[in-house]
Parts: structure tokens; C-alpha cells; sequence
């Protein structure tokens, strides 16, 4: 993995992509494939995944890409929660 150097200090270049999504599968799949896809060998890519309850099931996709990659990472919420509440709750969970 290549470095970035500040100040004489070697940081990792990290990148966490958040992506909220119901009942969108093809365009979470076609998101998914997009960033696996794209080159990001200089950097530690992960991706979460944040359904606000899809009546189909986004697991499917998931576990396809899971394959290719263990940096993909789903909350399901058990119940609709709606849009802005599903954005906070995937703040939130980022900055912890």
C-alpha cells in the first residue's frame, strides 16, 4: 500500500464510502461493482452498506461481492426508519 508523508510521517490513505439504500438493488449492485472495480491499490477501501429495510433483501448482493472483497460491511435496520433518520444513524455510526 502506498503512503502518503506528512511532516516525515507515513499515514495510510483510509476510505470509508457510505451508501444508504431501499429497495434500489440493481443500482446497489451496479455502486458496488463501480467502486470494486475502480483502482484503489494505494488505498484501504471500505464499504458500508446502510438498508433502511428493502423489502428485497440487499444480502444477496452483498454476499456475491463478498467474494471479491472483505471490506464490505451491511446494517439492516428492522424496520424503515426513513431517509433522514437512516442518514444520522450512518453518521453516527461512522464517527464512533
Amino acid at each position: 500500500m502506498e503512503k502518503m508523508e506528512i511532516n516525515s510521517i507515513e499515514i495510510p490513505i483510509k476510505i470509508n464510502v457510505v451508501i444508504q439504500t431501499y429497495n434500489r438493488p440493481q443500482e446497489l449492485h451496479k455502486c458496488i461493482d463501480s467502486l470494486l472495480k475502480s483502482d484503489y491499490s494505494n488505498i484501504d477501501l471500505k464499504i458500508f452498506i446502510y438498508d433502511n429495510n428493502s423489502d428485497v433483501s440487499p444480502v444477496e448482493i452483498i454476499k456475491k461481492f463478498k467474494n471479491i472483497s472483505n471490506k464490505i460491511f451491511l446494517y439492516r435496520h428492522k424496520k424503515n426508519i426513513g431517509g433522514d433518520p437512516n442518514t444520522w444513524f450512518a453518521i453516527e455510526d461512522q464517527i464512533k
